[in-house]
């Protein structure tokens, strides 16, 4: 099978949406399949050395990176529309990555005006807290594309059934289905992890004593770990007052926050750190990858994660195949597989609610040992890339089967 994604970068310090287009491509590559990505310049990974408009191979797929000229938040790119216009004829299916930028309608255009069958994935914009966020900006772009792209996909590709439900809540997919020309199946395929194999534990524990040497604050300490985008959506207001009743209680904890600012949101954090009095028992390192990563999850004692809007969460189930217990909240997409598998505690979006599940499982090792047990058992049970690839297969061949010029003979998933 012949199979393009479409996205707007696959710089990881843009979040879960390029991790996640990478790794699904790397996993369908894995089963023999020709992936390809059309990409732009915008946040290429530095140590990939690259020239525009040119394939780039990277773990067994070809990449396309393309310019692209900035008008304020927005963005064009006349290359990647060539590039669409030229070769889309020649992929089985298009695998369509967000929404509200140039690229969502340059390819459902072309798709559509070539026959080609593709899917979209929201990536979590549809969420009810999301979507209303700055509506005034995004209401023209949705009217004018998303919706009319969106409503002519084969297939709608949601990472959790919660996911599905809240955006099928909005005006946007109310309209989507109810445009009368055609209605897009809704799919559902979690996200997955996949750890690099040559990372043993001897490369973990050598990362922790760089990381413990780097932070000597760290050592002997009980951490509560955030790892992610320092982001407003994360709920780390609600972390911060959380881990001040927890320290109240366990004077040795330590908070670690793990992840990118690319919005400056640090300082905000900043203000919330010193209003409740525990800016020296924050850590900030930045962003860690590979073994450090790793090594970050095992130093910690719990991971936590209260967003008010999360679409999968993948760095949760990071957490839980390093045998990190996990309390998130409510808003988390995956919290009903996770409360169904006892694999973590689930909160609302509560300071106080919060506290009391990181101190659960900070004074109760038997619960926290069944957690990270559990937790392991469903990541490494439903939560991979190989899962997520061989379902995804699937419906790439359902959408095909649909299409009456689709007429490539591919292998059954």
């Amino acid at each position: 099978m012949k199979i393009l994604h479409v996205a707007t970068t696959l710089g990881p310090e843009n979040g879960g949406a390029a991790v996640a287009c990478m790794e699904l491509c790397v996993a369908l590559a894995a089963r023999g399949h020709r992936v390809e990505i059309f990409t732009t310049m915008t946040d290429v990974p530095q140590e990939w050395l690259i020239t525009p408009d040119q394939p780039f191979q990277h773990r067994g797929i070809t990449i396309y990176f393309f310019p692209v000229r900035r008008f304020g938040y927005y963005w064009f790119s006349r290359a990647l529309l060539g590039a669409l216009w030229r070769t889309v004829r020649a992929f089985d299916v298009i695998h369509i990555h967000s929404l509200y930028r140039f690229h969502l309608p340059a390819s459902a255009w072309i798709c559509r005006l070539f026959g080609r069958p593709y899917v979209v994935k929201p990536h979590g914009s549809l969420d009810p807290f999301l979507f209303k966020h700055r509506r005034w900006r995004k209401l023209p772009h949705e009217i004018l594309f998303d919706r009319p792209a969106y409503a002519h996909s084969a297939a709608i590709h949601y990472a959790a059934d919660e996911e599905r439900r809240l955006a099928e809540s909005t005006s946007f997919m109310q309209s989507v289905n109810g445009d009368g020309a055609n209605t897009p199946q809704p799919v559902v395929v979690p996200e997955g992890v996949l750890i690099d194999p040559a990372i043993d534990e001897g490369a973990v524990r050598q990362a922790q004593v760089r990381l413990l040497a780097q932070f000597p604050e760290l050592s002997d300490k009980i951490v509560v770990l955030f790892l992610g985008r320092l982001n407003f959506k994360k709920g780390i207001d609600i972390l911060v007052e959380a881990f001040a009743t927890v320290r109240a209680s366990i004077p040795n904890a330590h908070l670690l926050f793990v992840g990118p600012d690319s919005d400056g949101y640090s300082a905000e954090i900043g203000k919330w750190l010193h209003q409740f009095g525990v800016a020296e028992q924050t850590t900030f390192t930045g962003m860690l990858h590979g073994a450090e990563k790793l090594a970050a999850f095992q130093l910690a004692h719990v991971f936590v994660l209260s967003s008010y809007t999360e679409n999968f969460g993948i760095a949760i189930v990071e957490a839980m195949t390093q045998n990190c217990p996990v309390v998130i909240s409510n808003k988390v997409n995956i919290w009903r597989e996770i409360r169904d598998a006892n694999a973590g505690l689930v909160t609302d979006c509560d300071a106080a609610q919060t506290a009391t599940a990181i101190l659960r499982v900070l004074h109760e090792p038997q619960l926290a040992n069944t957690l990270a047990e559990n937790g392991l058992r469903l990541a490494n049970e439903h939560f991979t890339w190989p899962v997520a690839a061989k379902k995804m297969e699937a419906i790439y061949n359902m959408v095909m089967h649909n299409n009456p010029q689709s007429t490539s003979s591919v292998r059954d998933g």
